[in-house]
């Protein structure tokens, strides 16, 4: 019996992988990204930190991705699962950066935008002041940390135009980061937990009460506070966050349009685009 089980799920899963790999070849067919586009002028309008909430198509991911997105969700209440930061180099040009389930990857926004595989994206602007403010500092500092991670070689295939180099010598350390996906299922247990255990916390409503920021924006917003970008006004408790988690969509709430009498480091939230 055990054996039947195991080829069973043998088969299953080469049965998936199948049908998501013809499912992605199509998709060169089906998608282009066109110049003037809604899309086009978009990037045209982001920024380097800005941020990208992407509502991931189960039906379009692997199988441990589709596990963890579905679990992650389910436990969290959360529409959004999956985050990236934008990166614009000297010629303009927008690109994404992100951590995925075997480590960080540099994407040209175009190519990203079009081959989303999301039911809903959402960009999360930074302020004009801080853009204003902190705009170049931002930009090169991710730059930095990015060269860090995917090495110049991969920069440099990419097309990417810096006048001045990030580092210097680059030193190539690319992060094979598998804990992607164990990080999001011990999270979606961790909060399932205290579900069942009647766990609410009713401490979060008090504004001294902070959240933990959800692991899968912490990367994104290690990147900003490493920025100069205030994090921590963002995840003081105030109607927001679940089980003590403060979550993507919880960036909405916080992305507010900014006023003359306070300096906010968000802009108000767009949504992109649904399939």
């Amino acid at each position: 019996m055990l054996r039947l089980a195991a080829v069973g799920t043998g088969v299953s899963v080469a049965a998936w992988t199948s049908v998501i790999s013809i499912k992605r070849s199509f998709e060169k067919d089906l998608r282009e990204f066109y110049v003037g586009s809604t899309d086009d002028q978009i990037a045209d309008e982001m920024q380097s930190g800005d941020l990208l909430l992407f509502s991931q198509d189960p039906t379009a991911l692997h199988l441990p991705s589709l596990v963890a997105c579905i679990a992650w969700r389910n436990a969290l209440h959360s529409s959004f699962d999956h985050v990236a930061v934008v990166l614009k180099d000297d010629m303009g040009q927008s690109y994404t950066f992100e951590r995925g389930p075997i480590g960080w990857k540099l994407t040209p926004y175009p190519t990203r935008v079009t081959y989303a595989r999301a039911n809903e994206v959402m960009w999360i602007p930074l302020s004009r002041q801080v853009q204003r403010e902190k705009g170049k500092g931002i930009s090169e500092a991710l730059w930095k940390d990015v060269e860090i991670a995917v090495g110049s070689d991969e920069i440099d295939a990419l097309g990417v135009q810096l006048r001045r180099r990030a580092i210097e010598t680059a030193k190539y350390q690319q992060r094979q980061d598998y804990l992607y996906l164990w990080e999001k299922f011990r999270e979606a247990f961790q909060c399932q937990v205290a579900q069942l255990a009647g766990d609410q916390r009713d401490d979060q409503q008090s504004e001294s009460h902070r959240l933990t920021m959800s692991k899968v924006l912490a990367p994104l917003t290690s990147l900003w506070e490493a920025c100069g970008i205030e994090v921590r006004g963002l995840v003081a408790a105030e109607d927001c966050g679940f089980l003590g988690v403060f979550r993507p969509e919880d960036l909405i709430s916080k992305a507010v349009v900014e006023r003359s009498d306070r300096c906010h480091s968000l802009g108000s939230a767009i949504s992109l685009r649904s399939w």
